[in-house]
């Protein structure tokens, strides 16, 4: 107490947004330009069995180019389809898949992998030695995996923040996103985790037991009447899901067949379309909240005013569009009641005051951010 008044203590917990002159939010829209360099070696795989052999494997990394450009940068890997036959990692809807996020904030690799065509030896991975499309398969997200490694090998060179690895595909680079991100370190090798997974009408054919607690959250896309890649497969990785609560979003295309990349793009579900669905998805499970340059505590943004006569709290703090705002009192930093739980305050790219009767015992005050999508 102070003059006979409460002393308050007042925590900002919370991570804004630096926004361009169209308010737009960075790593949910596009604000910046992309550019490409291709044909980058990142590892090489063993080819030919059972004779002994090996070809170099190569990716193309996009970067987003431009002003006020994050110092660290989440990453997305893509991996073409192709049946593990056929396929490259500069194909027109790959690029414009990695181009998108780039110029979100992201920096992304499409990557080249072992094929059928390259006959790899069997390595490690859900798929038997029965077969060279088998081993392709184990042989693919080996590969992903090496990737993921050269990437945070490289974090310094490319701005890339370590802990926010992403993994997606289409097809067949679906299935070996999937497997690459549920398998131990044991058997896909150290520094391959993931946070986050894009399956776009792929599939894990009887491994989904692979998916347990400790991996990533899971985005599927895939057309209902999907004939290469039945849409039951996707319901069974789905049950499985939900059988151990495991986060997911699924988005169905009704009557859509295989690689429904028209309709991903501009099919409208509650608003967006499945691919802004799919962005917003991987902002929350990134937690790139936590990547914005005004990341830090605010506290020297933070005002606080007390009026004795009326026996108002008076709390003022900066906004900004595309995050609401929670205010949370706490009388002993163990329990905290949120006071606005019903219409948090949206940010308007302007301060935001919250006024509130003032309490002997409710000592403490923060304000939560959260993005508004």
């Amino acid at each position: 107490m102070r003059n006979g008044l409460p002393t308050f203590s007042i925590y900002l917990l919370s991570f804004l947004v630096p926004l361009s002159a169209d308010t737009s939010v960075m790593f949910v829209d596009e604000i910046y330009g992309s550019q490409r360099t291709e044909g980058i070696q990142y590892g090489t795989g063993s080819t030919g069995n059972p004779a002994s052999g090996s070809i170099d494997l190569y990716l193309d990394i996009y970067e987003p180019t431009g002003t006020n450009l994050p110092e660290k940068r989440p990453v997305m890997v893509f991996i073409h389809g192709g049946g593990f036959s056929f396929g490259d990692k500069g194909t027109i809807a790959i690029s414009n898949f990695c181009e998108s996020f780039t110029k979100r904030g992201y920096v992304c690799a499409s990557i080249q992998y072992r094929l059928v065509g390259d006959d790899p030896t069997y390595e490690a991975g859900p798929a038997p030695n029965l077969s060279v499309l088998y081993r392709s398969m184990n042989a693919a997200s080996q590969d992903a995996a090496k990737a993921i490694r050269w990437l945070r090998q490289n974090a310094a060179t490319y701005h890339i923040d370590t802990m926010r690895i992403g993994i997606g595909g289409t097809s067949a680079g679906a299935i070996t996103s999937l497997y690459t991100a549920s398998q131990e370190a044991g058997t896909i090798g150290p520094d391959a985790e993931t946070g986050v997974v894009i399956d776009l009408w792929g599939a894990m054919y009887g491994a989904e037991s692979l998916v347990d607690a400790g991996d990533p959250a899971i985005f599927i896309a895939h057309g209902t009447d999907d004939p290469t890649v039945a849409y039951s497969e996707t319901e069974n990785l789905v049950a499985h899901l939900d059988s151990i609560n495991h986060p997911y979003q699924l988005y169905p295309i009704t009557g859509a067949g295989h690689a429904s990349w028209s309709r991903f793009n501009n099919d409208v579900v509650n608003g967006k379309t499945i691919f802004q669905h799919s962005v917003e998805f991987a902002f929350n499970h990134l937690k790139l909240i936590n990547l914005h340059p005004a990341g830090q505590p605010q506290n020297n943004q933070l005002t606080l005013s007390t009026a004795p006569i009326t026996n108002q709290l008076s709390l003022t703090f900066p906004s900004y569009r595309g995050f609401q705002y929670l205010i949370q009192s706490s009388e002993n930093l163990n329990t905290w009641t949120t006071e606005n739980p019903t219409s948090p305050f949206l940010g308007t790219d302007t301060p935001l005051t919250f006024t509130a009767p003032m309490s002997t015992t409710k000592q403490f005050y923060r304000v939560e951010i959260l993005p508004n999508f």
